[in-house]
C-alpha cells in the first residue's frame, strides 16, 4: 500500500466535524501542507503556520508519523514542536 493510500485510510478515522486534518510533507527544509482543494502550500517552520484562502493557519494537534531523520529524533523533533506558541 502506498503513502499516500495508507494516509487517506488513517485521515478518514478522524471527525471532519470536529477536525480541520492536514498532511504536511517534510523534506528537508522544504514543508508542504496539502490542502483540501488539492493543492499544496509552505509550510513556515519557525511558527510551524501555512495560509489557506488568505488566513494563517496553525495546528492544536500533531500526530507525527515520520521514519528516518528527524522523525526517529525524537527528542529534536518534540524541541521543535514545543518551541510552538500555538501548541
Amino acid at each position: 500500500m502506498s503513502l499516500c493510500a495508507q494516509l487517506r485510510v488513517f485521515i478518514r478515522f478522524f471527525d471532519k466535524e470536529r477536525y480541520n486534518v492536514y498532511v504536511v510533507e517534510m523534506k528537508g527544509t522544504d514543508w508542504q501542507v496539502f490542502l483540501h482543494d488539492g493543492t499544496t502550500t509552505r509550510m513556515t517552520v519557525h511558527d510551524f503556520s501555512f495560509k489557506e484562502d488568505g488566513k494563517k493557519r496553525t495546528f492544536d494537534y500533531v500526530y507525527i508519523t515520520i521514519h528516518g531523520t528527524p522523525g526517529e529524533e525524537t527528542a529534536s523533533c518534540r524541541a521543535s514542536w514545543r518551541s510552538c506558541t500555538s501548541l
